[in-house]
C-alpha cells in the first residue's frame, strides 16, 4: 500500500488541544455531515510531485484527527491512517501549482491543503459543496478550537503570510516556517 509521504523535516508541533463536548459541535450544520461522515477526494502523492490517488477522508471530531483510507468500508474495519489536524488552507503549494498537469481553474479548481501534525496533503474535492464543507467547516472548527484555548477576553484574528502573499508556503512546499501561524492573540 502506498502510504502518505511525511515531510523530510517534521512540521512544528502545536500545543495539544483539549476537546470538550461543545467543541465537537462547532462545524456548521451545513458542512457537518460531509466532513464527519466523509467523502471521496483525491490527493497528490509524493509531497505534491506524485500522481493523484482516490481516498476516503473524514474528520474524527472526538480526536481532532483527519482520517483517510482507500475505501469507505476500511473506516469500519479500522484499516485507515490518521493525523491530528493543525490547519487547513484554501490553496495548494507552489510545487503542486507548478506541475505540468495542474489545472487550477479546471479539474483541480477544488484544491485545498490539509495540514496535520505529521503530513501535509494537497487534496482535490470532487464538488464545490465538498470543497466548501472541508475548507469552511474545518476552518470554523479550528477557529473555535483556538478560541477555546485562549485566555478569556482574547481576540483571534486571521494572519496573512509574512510576505502578504496568498500562498504562504516556502520553496520546500510542505514545510511551513515556524513563524507562520494561522491566528494571533490580540
Amino acid at each position: 500500500e502506498n502510504k502518505m509521504s511525511v515531510p523530510s523535516s517534521p512540521l512544528p508541533t502545536p500545543p495539544p488541544v483539549s476537546i470538550s463536548a461543545s467543541a465537537r459541535l462547532t462545524i456548521p450544520d451545513e458542512h457537518k455531515q460531509i466532513v464527519t461522515e466523509g467523502c471521496y477526494m483525491k490527493y497528490f502523492t509524493g509531497n505534491g510531485l506524485g500522481p493523484l490517488q482516490d481516498r476516503f477522508f473524514w474528520l474524527s471530531t472526538d480526536s481532532h484527527h483527519v482520517c483517510w483510507s482507500k475505501l469507505q468500508a476500511d473506516r469500519i474495519l479500522g484499516d485507515y491512517s490518521s493525523a491530528r489536524l493543525v490547519n487547513i488552507e484554501n490553496s495548494v503549494s507552489q510545487v503542486v501549482q507548478q506541475r505540468g498537469d495542474f489545472a487550477g481553474k479546471g479539474r483541480h479548481r477544488y484544491c485545498f491543503t490539509l495540514i496535520t501534525n505529521s503530513v501535509v496533503m494537497a487534496v482535490v474535492a470532487y464538488t464545490n459543496s465538498h470543497h466548501q464543507a472541508w475548507v469552511q467547516g474545518l476552518g470554523k472548527f479550528l477557529e473555535e478550537m483556538q478560541r477555546k484555548n485562549m485566555p478569556q477576553g482574547s481576540v483571534v484574528r486571521p494572519l496573512s503570510s509574512p510576505s502578504g502573499a496568498k500562498q504562504p508556503w516556502t520553496e520546500n512546499a510542505f514545510q511551513r516556517p515556524s513563524h507562520q501561524r494561522l491566528f494571533q492573540v490580540a
